[in-house]
């Protein structure tokens, strides 16, 4: 990576982690849909980066969220384990022939259907871990369900909008 997409990545890092902390983290429904759109940065972050880079990161974004939801470490967890899984699932949604050519992942670049089923299995994922270590009692089994599938249901709404918002047609 070169300095300018350093430094692009370091305010995408920097605005994920100010929308989640001073907006998206208000926007609860009826108690039990949290919208989590942070991990949009570790869903769309440049997949050329070498996977224990990628660790760090997420773990950093996955703490500095812990520290400012006073939690501890669900969401660092939660992060570490999407970007563990993150390089195998855009292995085996990709074309061989096509692996070497992906530089973004976006719905602009990568197409609605592939975005959308891309990112709601690591939205499911990192929700699925994050609710279940936050529930830690099998007797909160439905509703720890009930929060996982309508969180997932808001977070895709709003990362599907922050993509059309962050990833401009690029004319050629």
């Amino acid at each position: 990576m070169n300095n300018a997409a350093i430094i692009s990545q370091i305010i995408s890092f920097l605005g994920y982690l100010f929308f989640q902390v001073f907006f998206a983290r208000h926007l609860i429904l009826f108690d039990v849909a949290f919208c989590f759109v942070y991990i949009g940065f570790l869903i769309s972050f440049n997949p050329e980066i070498s996977r224990i880079s990628f660790l760090l990161i997420a773990f950093a974004f996955g703490f500095s969220t812990d520290v400012f939801y006073n939690t501890l470490g669900v969401h660092t967890a939660a992060c570490v384990l999407l970007a563990y899984l993150r390089p195998y699932l855009i292995e085996l949604m990709t074309e061989k022939s096509n692996r070497d050519t992906v530089i973004e992942v976006s719905i602009r670049r990568m197409g609605f259907v592939w975005y959308s089923t891309y990112a709601g299995i690591l939205l499911f994922v990192h929700h699925f871990l994050l609710f279940v270590l936050e529930a830690s009692a099998a007797s909160l089994f439905f509703i720890t369900i009930q929060k996982i599938v309508a969180s997932f249901i808001l977070t895709s709404i709003f990362l599907i909008i922050f993509q059309y918002l962050l990833f401009p047609i690029r004319k050629r």
